[in-house]
């Protein structure tokens, strides 16, 4: 009896800590799908208490309100939209039930807790820093805040189609670096460190690697 009773209790503490630890930003990462990933563009849902905000773009304008009970999300008709697992302090995700390719399938959201930008620079500086950046130790090209992406691969190509511009933007303490085709926002992913030496990101889509580039000399 005292052991069931401890079980219980320690249940339901978890259970309480891991809602109060919902609380905060959290970004999303990718949506698994019959272990097929993809990303299908900023999302950003954001838990306080019991009441839930998924926004769907970066403008933050574009949102969807939602109610939490028992880790649970709700449409404010009352209808189910999905289930929350804890995963730990800075990754849950949410669960729910679509059809894809013709049959009812589940589709996994990954969120990534939103975590303030390590730097002791401002904008202003980090804009004018030229970066290198490589894939399989290959390097692939360079790239400066506000100008048009250089990518190697294209440098002699008078291809008008690869008009590639990167930004930094923010959210909260976030910084974040967004790519925009031609003035319109492609996809935005979050800084994690930036020095005068390198910039590094948490992820990007699909990816769970970090991912760093640095200052060309």
């Amino acid at each position: 009896m005292k052991y069931t009773l401890f079980a219980i209790l320690t249940y339901m503490s978890l259970n309480y800590l891991n809602a109060q630890d919902l609380n905060g930003k959290w970004l999303l990462k990718d949506i698994n799908i019959e272990d097929n990933k993809s990303y299908p563009g900023f999302h950003l849902l954001e838990i306080t208490g019991e009441n839930a905000i998924l926004f769907i773009d970066f403008s933050m304008e574009k949102k969807l309100e939602l109610k939490l009970i028992d880790n649970k999300l709700y449409l404010l008709n009352d209808k189910k939209y999905a289930d929350i697992h804890f995963n730990n302090s800075n990754e849950i995700e949410l669960s729910s039930y679509g059809i894809s390719n013709d049959k009812e399938s589940v589709f996994i959201l990954k969120f990534h807790r939103l975590l303030p930008t390590y730097t002791s620079l401002k904008i202003s500086e980090m804009e004018k820093f030229t970066y290198l950046y490589s894939e399989n130790k290959k390097m692939k090209g360079e790239f400066k805040f506000n100008q048009e992406l250089l990518n190697y691969e294209n440098t002699n190509k008078q291809n008008k189609e690869f008009r590639e511009e990167m930004r930094i933007e923010k959210i909260d303490s976030t910084l974040f670096v967004s790519i925009f085709h031609y003035g319109n926002r492609n996809i935005s992913f979050p800084i994690k460190e930036i020095t005068n030496e390198f910039i590094k990101f948490y992820f990007t889509p699909t990816e769970d690697k970090e991912i760093a580039a640095f200052r060309k000399k």
